[in-house]
């Protein structure tokens, strides 16, 4: 028996379209592989790094005077909170030892007692 034409040929599509879709689903497989995930996003980050400092480069070539201004600055809200903090701790510490009595703060010691008469 042979078959008609027309079904051969719709066979002939069927297998063609399963053997690109197969081919689909292998690539979106490898696509969504983790390790294949982690790598594409490891280049994007390192694409977008190096841009980055390539443009900060640029601007510091451009401006140096600003970026030296803007660092200062940044330094500027780094540290005055810690020496701001150390000041009225030592502020505190210093009124705490004034209120103190002299007689609590450095009691006199007396003369050990003596054995003569």
């Amino acid at each position: 028996m042979t078959e008609h034409p027309g079904i051969a040929a719709a066979r002939a599509n069927a297998q063609l379209a399963k053997a690109r879709m197969l081919g689909t689903v292998d690539a979106i497989k490898s696509r969504l592989n983790p390790s294949t995930v982690a790598e594409d996003v490891a280049d994007r980050v390192k694409e977008r790094a190096s841009a980055a400092m390539e443009q900060g480069v640029a601007v510091v070539q451009q401006q140096p005077r600003a970026v030296a201004a803007g660092a200062a600055g940044l330094l500027a809200l780094l540290v005055t909170p810690k020496l701001i903090g150390a000041l009225c701790r030592r502020r505190k510490q210093k009124k705490a030892r004034a209120k103190v009595p002299a007689t609590v703060a450095s009691p006199q010691l007396s003369p050990p007692p003596s054995d003569r008469p």
